[in-house]
């Protein structure tokens, strides 16, 4: 296509040649097509014969299933034997197609969406054909069905086929005439509510002089039939013997579906209405409605003002819902109406803009045009722009995007350029003393005067701030402070400036907790630094009177011996200030006895379970015992008895002269006694005595148990999951008593700590 501008971003297809809905295997999706001549041979005049070369090209959707290209298409050729009237001359038979080729979209318009999943392909039947050179005319035609169903603008489309032909006059005969050709292929999809400018032209060879006008397709054949060999009239191929001329036209509607709504010359709806250009063959107009349309375009040839010929290109036009695909936007200072970008500049004349325009992949060109006064524009093409501004003042410039394109967007710039204001600020303060630091403002400003002052002191607390030209601050932490100092000037230009600022006074009086501590040996004692200011970039030595040092700003130290002990701090800043005191005799630490002992006897269990403790402890005046859940006792060497099989902690509590205790925790298990045992032979005679196999021994606590008996052919004869149910000598204790033998048993079972306990062995049965 030579021409197609729309604002185009594509929302969603409209039924594009039938896609989306399902069709029986005969086609319904047909797009169009044409047939024209050739000259390849005059007449001769001794015959009067003359040869043409026919070419009908088909358009199929590429992505549907039906209609496919027919391998074996039959044409029909014809002569005028009335007004209306066709008679069959003969059949041009099994012609295979060639040039099978997909018609490109127009992808050099940026406006254009170009969607996935549509498609249109073309092929080509091409033959020669010797014609008699007679007064009348002849047609040359090819029919084939169907239509795509979602056709909205005519009756029934998708049983609705289409008569592909075109006419050879004599005028055409006599002068071995060439008839016209299409230039190009209209857009596959048009724009609802968008100006639609398409070049339908046609090139005649011969120099013919070209109308164009909106005319009616044909219709042949229909959906009777089972595929492409229903050769009837109503059928998917009709016979080109039989179903001769004259082709009905297509029925149109509009789209609600009531007949007469559109016409032949006015094939879809519009506002202004879509025509065609009787003299160019330029499709224009804006359609208003959305679907698929069904269109003829009709190319008559004039030689010296006499109609020697005439071809319809049969296509579809797919009318959707589109957007502008490019939105003009700038990162800015200020965004001011519709599009108008404002940006300030305070003590400087460069400006450089960050163009935020969107969709990138469909913007072909970028225009900026900057007014720099006195008749000066700078103009710049790359996406993003710097500009050099003369000196202060306000400028205006705009941001053309696809300039010549109906996708266009503009951004309007307006720049204002300030004088300059300079931040600037000094302070004091004692570096070794915790006081407060005096700020002093030194800005400067070539504009009317600064308006307000922001300080932020570096502490990243809300009230570590001023609003006052010479502010005092006292910090209450040390450290590197980043200070800054934000000022506005008259025309609401902003500036900052930021110093640090090396606060590391030492404290005037040094504080350590605790102010004094009595323990027990081992102690230990953290010591707290609540000396401030003060942090971990300070040196720090503690001297704690033992012999031993840290330099943490808070240690944690183990007094081992007993004795009254001085501590001592000193600390020394970053920048070199130092203080040190000396605590005198803040620690006592007082002497522990060891406590600890012996338990008896060494093993323990359901059967021995009398606890009996000896004492070995060191330096204890006395001693306390305590056995959880058991009792207590003050005594030198107790005993306990401990009631049932578990864990206990047995606890000795041993207390020095001075106060000072030392505990020692042991733990006893009590264990279960497990011991199942089976007898080696049984007598089940009732006497009384020995009558059931079944384990003895200690049994209590035990789960899970099993026990499974077979003869000596390995027939299993008894089972039992409860330990006190033994076997009776009779099999499943219910049947005929057993034969006396020998038997063959296996036991499982699991402990009372859960413990799976097996084994197995022979079993004498006597009588």
């Amino acid at each position: 296509m030579k021409q197609y501008h729309g604002l185009l971003k594509l929302k969603f297809l409209i039924i594009l040649f039938g896609c989306i809905l399902n069709f029986d295997s005969y086609g319904a999706h047909i797009v169009g097509g044409q047939m024209i001549y050739t000259c390849v041979e005059d007449g001769d005049p001794n015959d009067d014969v003359v040869r043409f070369e026919i070419r009908c090209t088909v358009y199929r959707d590429r992505f549907s299933g039906g209609a496919v290209f027919d391998d074996d298409a039959n044409f029909g050729v014809y002569r005028r034997s009335g007004p209306n009237d066709w008679a069959f001359v003969r059949e041009v038979s099994s012609l295979n197609f060639q040039d099978r080729d997909t018609i490109p979209f127009d992808d050099n318009n940026p406006c254009v969406e170009i969607p996935s999943g549509i498609g249109v392909e073309e092929a080509s039947y091409v033959f020669s054909l010797n014609l008699d050179i007679i007064n009348t005319d002849y047609m040359i035609s090819y029919q084939r069905c169907c239509r795509n169903g979602t056709i909205n603008n005519i009756v029934d489309p998708g049983d609705t086929g289409a008569a592909f032909n075109v006419v050879i006059t004599p005028q055409a005969q006599l002068s071995c005439d060439n008839s016209p050709t299409f230039d190009e292929f209209p857009p596959i999809f048009i724009c609802q509510d968008q100006n639609l400018n398409v070049d339908h032209s046609a090139t005649d060879i011969d120099g013919d002089v070209l109308v164009y006008s909106f005319c009616a397709p044909s219709t042949a054949g229909g959906s009777e039939g089972v595929g492409v060999g229903a050769t009837s009239c109503l059928g998917v191929t009709p016979s080109p013997a039989i179903c001769t001329p004259p082709y009905a036209p297509v029925v149109f509607i509009d789209p609600d579906g009531t007949v007469g709504g559109l016409t032949a010359a006015t094939p879809l709806a519009g506002d202004p209405v879509v025509t065609i250009n009787p003299n160019t063959g330029f499709i224009t107009g804006v359609p208003k409605d959305l679907g698929q349309y069904v269109v003829g375009v009709c190319v008559q040839q004039f030689r010296g003002g006499v109609l020697i010929g005439e071809m319809i290109r049969d296509f579809q036009f797919n009318v959707v819902e589109c957007d502008p695909t490019v939105i003009a936007n700038l990162e800015a200072d200020e965004i001011r109406g519709d599009k108008e970008f404002y940006f300030k500049l305070c003590g400087e004349t460069e400006l450089d803009i960050t163009n935020l325009s969107v969709k990138i992949e469909k913007i072909v060109s970028y225009q900026w045009i900057m007014d720099l006064g006195g008749g000066i524009l700078d103009t710049i093409t790359t996406r993003d722009a710097s500009f050099t501004f003369p000196g202060e003042g306000q400028y205006t410039g705009t941001m053309l995007l696809n300039e010549g394109f109906e996708c266009a967007d503009t951004a309007q710039i307006i720049v204002d350029v300030f004088p300059e204001t300079v931040p600037d600020f000094s302070f004091v303060y004692d570096t070794c003393v915790a006081g407060p630091v005096e700020f002093t403002d030194l800005s400067t400003t070539l504009s009317s005067g600064i308006i307000s002052y922001e300080w932020d002191f570096g502490e990243g607390t809300p009230d570590a701030t001023a609003l006052i030209s010479n502010p005092s601050y006292t910090y209450p932490t040390p450290g590197d402070k980043l200070v800054t100092l934000t000022i506005q000037d008259v025309n609401t230009c902003e500036h900052s400036l930021t110093q640090e600022l090396n606060y590391f006074p030492v404290a005037e009086t040094l504080i350590a907790q605790p102010s004094s501590f009595i323990g027990c040996t081992p102690a230990t004692l953290r010591f707290d630094n609540l000396s401030a200011p003060i942090n971990e970039d300070y040196l720090t030595l503690w001297d704690f009177g033992d012999g031993n040092t840290s330099t943490e700003l808070s240690p944690t130290h183990l007094y081992e011996t007993e004795g009254t002990f001085t501590v001592s701090l000193e600390v020394i800043s970053p920048i070199g200030c130092e203080n040190s005191r000396t605590f005198p005799n803040i620690v006592s630490i007082k002497p522990s006895p060891t406590a600890d002992f012996d338990c008896s006897p060494e093993e323990f269990n359901a059967l021995n379970n009398d606890l009996f403790l000896t004492d070995q402890s060191l330096l204890a005046e006395r001693l306390q015992w305590i056995v959880p859940g058991v009792g207590t006792s003050m005594e030198l060497n107790p005993s306990f008895s401990l009631p049932d099989t578990g864990i206990y902690e047995v606890i000795q509590i041993a207390f020095h002269e001075s106060g000072c205790p030392d505990t020692m925790i042991k733990i006893i298990d009590i264990s279960p006694l497990n011991a199942l045992f089976f007898p080696n032979a049984f007598t089940p005679n009732n006497d009384g005595k020995n009558d059931t196999f079944k384990p003895e021994g200690i049994i209590q606590g035990s789960s899970d148990y099993q026990l499974v008996v077979w003869n000596r052919w390995g027939e299993v004869i008894f089972t039992s999951n409860d330990v006190y149910s033994g076997w009776n000598g009779s099999k499943n204790n219910t049947g005929d008593p057993s034969p006396v033998g020998t038997y063959i048993y296996t036991y499982t079972y699991m402990s009372s700590r859960g413990e799976t306990e097996s084994g197995e062995g022979k079993i004498i049965l006597l009588r």
